[in-house]
C-alpha cells in the first residue's frame, strides 16, 4: 500500500490499482490543484469542517461517478456532496 500525505488531514492511500482520498479540505486547496492528486475511487470525509472538507475540492475530485462517504452531520453540512451516508458503527468498504 502507498501512502501520500497531503496538508492538515489529508492521505491519498492507493494498493491494487485502487485510490482511496480521506480529508481533501481547504489546506489541500491551496496549494493544490484537484489535477495534481492522483484520480480517486473513492473519497471519505471523517467530518464537515472546511480542513477536512472542501466542497469544490471534492468535487473536482469526484466528478459525476466517484462516491463520497461521510457521516449524516457531514452530509447535512455539505449539501448534496456525500453521496454514501454511513452512521456509527456501521461497517462499510470504500475503493
Amino acid at each position: 500500500m502507498k501512502v501520500t500525505k497531503y496538508p492538515q488531514s489529508c492521505l491519498v492511500l492507493e494498493k491494487g490499482g485502487k485510490c482511496l482520498i480521506i480529508d481533501p479540505g481547504s489546506l489541500v486547496s491551496e496549494k493544490y490543484l484537484a489535477a495534481d492528486l492522483p484520480r480517486p475511487d473513492a473519497i471519505l470525509i471523517t467530518h464537515e469542517h472546511s480542513d477536512h472538507a472542501d466542497p469544490e475540492l471534492i468535487r473536482a475530485l469526484a466528478g459525476s461517478d466517484t462516491p463520497v462517504i461521510g457521516n449524516q452531520s457531514t452530509a447535512d453540512t455539505l449539501n448534496n456532496i456525500i453521496t454514501q451516508v454511513v452512521q456509527d458503527g456501521e461497517a462499510f468498504e470504500a475503493a
